[in-house]
């Protein structure tokens, strides 16, 4: 998790790792303890982004309050597919 830099934006933290499969208790721990440093640095609202493929760990994002607030289509281009980027945000 990093402040982003902006003056206007630095109330704002961005949330940035991927999750293996088969690590869900350990992936959400590390969330948990994101939003605590967070919180602790005085952040306000953080946001993830995901490959729209990313799926299978979206759901413990949304267990602990993320929510989709938009995605920007064709961002990701793997084996000439083009995938999403999907956006999430959590006020603290």
């Amino acid at each position: 998790m990093r402040r982003l830099t902006q003056p206007h934006e630095a109330h704002v933290g961005l949330v940035e790792f991927g999750l293996l499969p088969n690590f869900d208790a350990a992936g959400q721990q590390l969330i948990l303890d994101a939003m605590d440093a967070a919180r602790d640095l005085a952040i306000e609202a953080l946001l993830y982004s995901a490959p729209g493929l990313a799926a299978p760990h979206i759901p413990l994002f949304e267990r602990v309050g993320f929510q989709r607030v938009g995605a920007i289509p064709d961002y990701y281009k793997l084996q000439d597919r083009y995938h999403d980027r999907v956006l999430y945000s959590r006020s603290l």
